[in-house]
C-alpha cells in the first residue's frame, strides 16, 4: 500500500514538472510559418508587405536570418519600413539577425 502512495506521489511530481516544461516551450518564439500567420503583419503598411513580397520574402524564418542592411537593400524599404517591421517581430519575440535576443531563439 505504501508503495503505490510513493508512486502516485512520483507520478504527481511528474506531471507538474511536465506541465512546466510544456509552458516554458510555449514562451519560445517560432520562426516557422508565414509572414500572414504573424500576428499583426496583415494590419502592417502596405508598402512594408509589397517591398517584401517583390523581395519573395515570405516566411518568418527568412526574415529571421536577414540583417536590417539586407533590408534596407530591398526597392522601397526605408528605416520607416525597418522600424515598423522590428516593432511587428519584437512584439512577437522575434528579432532579425545580429539584434538583440536572435542567438536565444530556435531556429
Amino acid at each position: 500500500m505504501n508503495n503505490i502512495i510513493e508512486l502516485a506521489k512520483l507520478l504527481e511530481q511528474a506531471a507538474t514538472a511536465l506541465r512546466g516544461v510544456a509552458v516554458e516551450m510555449k514562451k519560445i518564439p517560432s520562426t516557422k510559418g508565414t509572414l500572414n500567420d504573424l500576428p499583426g503583419y496583415k494590419q502592417s503598411s502596405v508598402r512594408l508587405r509589397k517591398a517584401l513580397h517583390r523581395k519573395e520574402i515570405r516566411d518568418i524564418e527568412q526574415l529571421y536570418h536577414m540583417t536590417a542592411d539586407d533590408l534596407l537593400e530591398v526597392k522601397n524599404f526605408g528605416y520607416s519600413s525597418l522600424t515598423e517591421l522590428r516593432e511587428l517581430l519584437n512584439q512577437n519575440g522575434i528579432y532579425l539577425k545580429g539584434e538583440k535576443k536572435h542567438e536565444d531563439l530556435a531556429t
